[in-house]
């Protein structure tokens, strides 16, 4: 990932704006695709030696750390991200947060292994391969699970950014909003702006889009009558602020994905950075349902 402001403030609003619990860019309330991703930690778990210190690289909120404690508590996860506030680390790990994944502070083979849970693809790829063969010990393991193409997150991701452009762009609510504001139109009006977004939004995207999450945000303040018009720009504004830097985030996962692609260059850049037993697969939740994912196992060679 290259290193701006922009970058990791938007990581930072991202972390700081949700429930702790909940994982990145995973669909919310689908209970079946978070089990199939423990399913894939539990048994990497499994696989590792006692005690073992491992490397959670674009950690997040340690969704990836906490899976692997759920099956091992002896283990001893460390995760890192790019975002400069991170929240709590589940228990029995450690969580830092301000670390690219391009420069790690730690010491040569310091770890026996390393996990990333999408985040590895949307870094510099080649310098984060050399880093992570770098922490690691000689033999040491490393499991990625990264967006793919034909990935069905990265299709529902894909969707709710299809509508949020919508809504900013083609509907341009927030600058009709701020323009009627900025003019001393009355709150009702810009309260009947937003219910007609709502009405297009709902038909053209679905009742539940993330082109009438905004709205019904808004909609809650306009209701308000404690506040004024000046309170209600700047709600204008933050809410303004969190769509458009959704739609990078958005717009980002489906430049990784592409950069995955099958899962070929990925083992390949690997392979090139001193990588071997590299193997790979599509991850899905039943026999006929589509990836969601795709795994990618390698050993650390000497």
């Amino acid at each position: 990932m290259v290193d701006t402001g922009s970058n990791r403030a938007a990581w930072t609003e991202f972390w700081a704006s949700r429930d702790a619990r909940q994982n990145g860019c995973l669909p919310s309330g689908d209970d079946r695709l978070a089990g199939a991703i423990q399913t894939v930690w539990n048994g990497w778990a499994a696989s590792l030696p006692k005690y073992a210190q491992v490397l959670d690289v674009g950690s997040g909120n340690g969704t990836v750390m906490a899976a692997i404690l759920r099956t091992r508590r002896d283990l001893k996860p460390v995760g890192i991200d790019y975002a400069t506030a991170v929240p709590t680390a589940p228990r029995g790990s450690k969580l830092r947060g301000g670390i690219a994944m391009e420069k790690l502070p730690f010491r040569s083979g310091q770890f026996i292994a390393a996990t990333s849970q999408f985040a590895f693809e949307y870094g510099d790829m080649p310098a984060v391969a050399g880093e992570l063969r770098r922490v690691l010990a000689p033999t040491g393991r490393l499991a990625l699970v990264l967006h793919c193409q034909d990935s069905a997150i990265v299709r529902h991701n894909w969707n709710r950014l299809r509508a949020l452009r919508w809504l900013l762009d083609e509907f341009r609510l927030l600058d009709k909003l701020q323009s009627s504001l900025a003019l001393g139109a009355p709150i009702a009006t810009a309260d009947r702006t937003v219910a007609h977004a709502v009405r297009l939004a709902a038909a053209q995207f679905g009742p539940a889009s993330a082109a009438v999450e905004p709205c019904l945000a808004l909609q809650a303040f306009l209701v308000d009558p404690a506040l004024g018009t000046a309170q209600i720009q700047a709600v204008v504004q933050r809410i303004g602020a969190q769509a458009k830097a959704e739609c990078a985030r958005i717009a980002a996962m489906a430049a990784a994905a592409e950069r995955v692609g099958d899962g070929a260059p990925v083992a390949a850049l690997l392979g090139a950075h001193g990588f071997d037993q590299i193997a790979y697969r599509r991850l899905s939740i039943g026999k006929d349902d589509e990836p969601f994912a795709l795994l990618l196992v390698a050993v650390r060679t000497d």
